[in-house]
């Protein structure tokens, strides 16, 4: 089954990481669709296969920021 497509229409982000070297940027992206980057904050959604994790990750696609804490936004009510 096809988790990321079940759920694509409840969330701002939903993906199923299939190659280990892209975990760290699909994390990146679905934190910040989660925190509203771009537009309204909403659920993220990613879908890491059994054998995904278990691939070693290649240090030199670690980068700096994608390890550095985030600033978060506030999400503030309508004024309306």
């Amino acid at each position: 089954m096809d988790q990321s497509q079940l759920v694509r229409p409840l969330t701002r982000y939903a993906r199923t990481v299939r190659e280990p070297a892209l975990a760290l940027a699909d994390l990146d992206e679905a934190i910040a669709c989660a925190l509203g980057e771009g537009g309204v904050p909403g659920p993220a959604f990613i879908d890491f296969p059994v054998d995904t994790p278990r691939v070693p990750f290649p240090q030199a696609l670690q980068l700096e920021e994608q390890m550095a804490a985030k600033p978060r936004g506030m999400a503030l009510p309508d004024p309306d």
